[in-house]
C-alpha cells in the first residue's frame, strides 16, 4: 500500500505528460531594460575583458618612462668594514718567534659611478614614444567599444 501512495504522490507532483500544449497562447514578452548611452558605455568599460586588458598596458608604459630617466642618474655605493686581531706570537722560521700585539683595523669606501651611452640618452624618448602608442591603443579600444555599444 505504501508503494502505491508514493507512486500516486509522484504522479501528482509531476506535470501531466498527457496534457496537450496550447499553441494559441502567446509566450510572455521579454522584459526590456532601458539604459542611457552613458550608462551602457560605463558598464561596458567596467566589464569588457578586451578593453580592461588594453588598460592594463598603461601602468607598465608609465614605469618604462620613469626607469629610462632613472638610468640617467649616477649610482652611489658606500661600504665599511672593521676587523680585530688578538695578541699572540709570529713564527718567522728558524726558531725565531716574535710576540705580536692586538690591533683593530677599519676600512671605508665611497664610490660614484655614472654610465652614459647613446642607448641610455635616447631611452627616455623611446619610452615616451611607447607610452604614447599605448595611450593611442587605449583610445582605439575605447572607440571600438563605443562603436560596439
Amino acid at each position: 500500500m505504501n508503494r502505491w501512495c508514493g507512486l500516486f504522490a509522484l504522479i501528482c507532483a509531476l506535470p501531466s505528460w498527457t496534457a496537450a500544449q496550447d499553441s494559441t497562447t502567446a509566450a510572455p514578452a521579454p522584459q526590456l531594460v532601458s539604459l542611457s548611452l552613458d550608462e551602457a558605455l560605463r558598464q561596458a568599460r567596467a566589464n569588457s575583458p578586451a578593453y580592461r586588458q588594453t588598460l592594463n598596458d598603461a601602468s607598465p608604459a608609465r614605469w618604462g618612462v620613469r626607469n629610462a630617466y632613472g638610468s640617467l642618474l649616477p649610482s652611489v655605493s658606500v661600504s665599511s668594514d672593521i676587523g680585530y686581531t688578538g695578541s699572540g706570537e709570529a713564527n718567522l722560521g728558524s726558531g725565531f718567534i716574535q710576540p705580536t700585539s692586538a690591533f683593530i683595523t677599519s676600512g671605508y669606501s665611497l664610490g660614484l659611478r655614472w654610465d652614459l651611452s647613446g642607448r641610455a640618452l635616447t631611452a627616455p624618448a623611446r619610452q615616451k614614444a611607447l607610452q604614447r602608442a599605448t595611450d593611442e591603443e587605449i583610445t582605439g579600444a575605447g572607440v571600438a567599444l563605443t562603436e560596439d555599444i
